[in-house]
């Protein structure tokens, strides 16, 4: 234990004797006492973990799979406003079974990870697939279908910090920013027949947080799980338009689980 944590320790314990000594009030004497026997237990903590952290550069790199969910609500609207233009035009109604959300997503990400100490610093590149939103309506004999699809590539850019477990296992908890491209796609068809097809491409910055779990295996291999919080929404989405206000957005934001391997050099 460094002499500056040592200080650190027995300055909170001096002020604990002083509290129980003083006249105050009991609920106010019993907050503080508390608040700092909780500073006295991460002092403690923190020290232990500095005496534990890894010594030494070491670089890996990791390739994680994963679902997450999405809310895209104005995809949604998006869907639901052509399906309603339809039901109009053929004077019919929507096929509820046939009706898709674009809610969920998959992904895929490589990312190489350079180890300092307690500190990672980490640089990926994923690609993500957003499941398709449909609408469907039939009406005097005729199907009108339209469908919205959106794919996200993404560059990230992490840094971690790494809680030992044990020999072979350790946390990191972290987050970064990130630079996202996005395809939004639209096809509307008339009896199978495609009457439009358009695409839009645009950019947006998310940022994220993530808890990840690792684990060695044999030889230099390492299993990894985990849970990000991420934030990547592009707005300005426009695809057969009839108007420039013809805009709409599409996201990746939401929840995303996911389990990798990785390799340490």
């Amino acid at each position: 234990m460094s002499h500056e944590t040592e200080n650190c320790i027995i300055d909170i314990k001096e002020k604990l004797e002083a509290l129980v000594k003083q006249k105050v009030g009991k609920v106010n004497r019993y907050i503080v006492v508390a608040c700092l026997f909780v500073a006295l237990f991460f002092s403690i903590t923190a020290a232990s973990y500095a005496e534990e952290a890894p010594s030494g550069t070491t670089i890996g790199i990791f390739l994680n799979g994963g679902l997450g969910f999405a809310n895209n609500l104005r995809m949604a609207d998006r869907l639901n406003a052509r399906r309603d233009a339809a039901k109009i035009l053929l004077a019919g109604e929507e096929d509820e079974g046939q009706r898709k959300e674009p809610i969920g997503y998959a992904g895929v990400d490589l990312e190489p990870r350079l180890f300092l100490g307690n500190l990672v610093y980490a640089a990926s590149l994923g690609f993500y697939n957003v499941s398709t939103g449909a609408r469907e309506v039939r009406g005097g004999g005729n199907t009108y279908t339209t469908e919205l699809s959106l794919q996200m590539t993404a560059v990230r850019g992490s840094v971690y910090y790494r809680v030992g477990l044990s020999e072979k296992s350790f946390i990191l908890l972290g987050g970064g920013l990130g630079y996202y491209i996005g395809t939004m796609e639209e096809t509307n068809t008339l009896n199978g027949v495609v009457q439009e097809s358009d695409e839009d491409t645009k950019w947006t910055i998310g940022w994220h947080t993530a808890l990840e779990y690792n684990r060695l295996l044999f030889g230099s291999f390492v299993f990894s799980a985990g849970i990000m919080s991420r934030f990547a929404e592009i707005y300005n989405f426009q695809v057969n338009e009839v108007n420039d206000d013809d805009k709409f957005s599409g996201n990746i934001t939401g929840l995303y689980l996911y389990i990798g391997v990785g390799f340490l050099f």
